[in-house]
């Protein structure tokens, strides 16, 4: 590869070579695409609360939430692991024995 300053862009700026070919550990591997698994909004609210829960592209999921009425959500990363508990506690407070 040539040097970092034989590259110059369009706009005049100098740029890193780009590698010719994907590296071995990551050809013909599919990318796992960000999915919905839950959400829910309320619309009472000129800004109305929600809750969504997506799988993200790196395996964890995330959780956002926001109050009715306010303009901004909070969002927090959990494992599988974390989110298998969370459903358990979720299940047995709902559907276990009083």
């Amino acid at each position: 590869m040539g040097d970092i300053w034989d590259n110059e862009d369009d706009l005049g700026r100098f740029t890193r070579p780009k590698p010719e070919t994907q590296p071995e550990s990551v050809k013909n591997v599919d990318p796992v695409e960000r999915k919905a698994v839950f959400t829910f909004t309320d619309t009472s609210s000129p800004y109305p609360g929600y809750v969504s829960i997506y799988l993200e592209e790196d395996g964890k999921y995330s959780i956002t939430v926001r109050t009715p009425g306010q303009s901004t959500g909070s969002t927090i990363s959990i494992t599988p692991v974390t989110l298998e508990g969370m459903s358990n506690a979720l299940a047995d407070e709902l559907f276990g024995e009083p």
